[in-house]
């Protein structure tokens, strides 16, 4: 009897001591886990300073790049502003020279014309067909002709007469001639002429359709001489002296 009654003390005794590892070993658990805890947030919080303040220093990296991109920008913008604005001067500087060196010629051939007044050869005296040249006026059959005649200082009087004008060409394959009066509605023709030295004469000249200019053949009648007769080939080549040819 005295022996059943040990045993029922000890194992409340033995349950208790149980009872009370298991909760040790609960707050033991508890607390482990608690500082884990406190340990990965503190990290976590470690980390995420480290991460805002790289990202801090790539956004500061980004708005440099940025600037620095933005004057390179710049600068090409005003590179190919310049670039333009040389393209432009150098385009107007040479239009400029172009239009002085055709002036010059102008020039050179005003004098060469005057110095064959002024100065004439031997064989040059007298009443001749000092140019005649033409062009095309804009329009596929419209073309402007000039006539310059002239009379050397060697004869000092005054000469006179008529200029007749024929274009020569083809017409459905066949030999075709227009006078002047009948290709150019300009009053005063046929083309009279009164000058001690020289004198010129333009006018316009449409074709009819259809038909090729060869040719113009140009006669020059003074009234107190012999005629000249010239036939000149229809050469156009923007204004200058169409070549003097003795047949079509």
């Amino acid at each position: 009897m005295s022996k059943n009654i040990s045993q029922m003390i000890i194992l409340p005794r033995q349950t208790k001591r149980l009872w009370l590892y298991g909760i040790s070993f609960i707050i033991g658990l508890l607390l482990s886990g608690w500082l884990l805890f406190s340990w990965g947030w503190g990290s976590a919080g470690i980390d995420n300073l480290e991460l805002q303040a790289e990202r801090d220093r790539l956004h500061e990296e980004v708005a440099t790049l940025q600037t620095a991109n933005d004057a390179l920008k710049l600068q090409i913008a005003v590179l190919e502003q310049s670039q333009q604005v040389e393209r432009e001067a150098y385009s107007q500087v040479k239009d400029s020279l172009v239009d002085l060196e055709g002036k010059n010629r102008e020039l050179r051939e005003e004098i060469a014309f005057y110095r064959g007044i002024v100065k004439p050869k031997e064989s040059s005296a007298g009443l001749r067909i000092e140019d005649f040249s033409i062009w095309q006026d804009g329009e596929e059959r419209l073309f402007h002709y000039k006539l310059v005649l002239t009379q050397v200082l060697k004869n000092e009087a005054l000469v006179k007469g008529s200029v007749n004008m024929v274009v020569k060409g083809f017409a459905d394959d066949r030999p075709v001639e227009y006078s002047l009066e009948k290709l150019s509605h300009a009053a005063g023709l046929p083309m009279q002429f009164s000058f001690r030295y020289f004198q010129k004469f333009e006018g316009d000249i449409l074709l009819p359709e259809g038909f090729k200019p060869r040719g113009v053949y140009v006669e020059v009648v003074p009234r107190n001489s012999n005629m000249i007769m010239n036939t000149f080939e229809w050469k156009v080549d923007q204004g200058k002296i169409a070549e003097e040819v003795s047949n079509l």
